[in-house]
């Protein structure tokens, strides 16, 4: 009975401390982006640190989304998709 009550509390545990870490992640990452964009501004235009910066988000999502297994949208969704891109 002991071990059955310590695995039920255990992913609580977790759940009350994801969110913390959630915060601290992007806080740390956040504030490191600033540094980051000051020490390249000096060698880089803003339009290459702005293509920079969606080649990384968009890297990074495609991580999650492989990590993920996520279906690809319906083929027509990407015109919808696209519009609010442009927009």
């Amino acid at each position: 009975m002991a071990t059955l009550e310590a695995t039920e509390t255990l992913p609580a545990e977790r759940e009350s401390r994801l969110p913390l870490g959630a915060a601290l992640v992007t806080v740390s990452l956040w504030a490191s982006a600033f540094v980051g964009i000051r020490s390249a501004g000096r060698v880089f235009s803003a339009e290459a640190l702005a293509l920079g910066r969606l080649l990384v988000a968009s890297a990074a999502l495609g991580l999650v989304l492989l990590a993920r297994r996520e279906p690809l949208p319906a083929w027509r969704a990407f015109p919808g998709i696209a519009i609010c891109g442009v927009f």
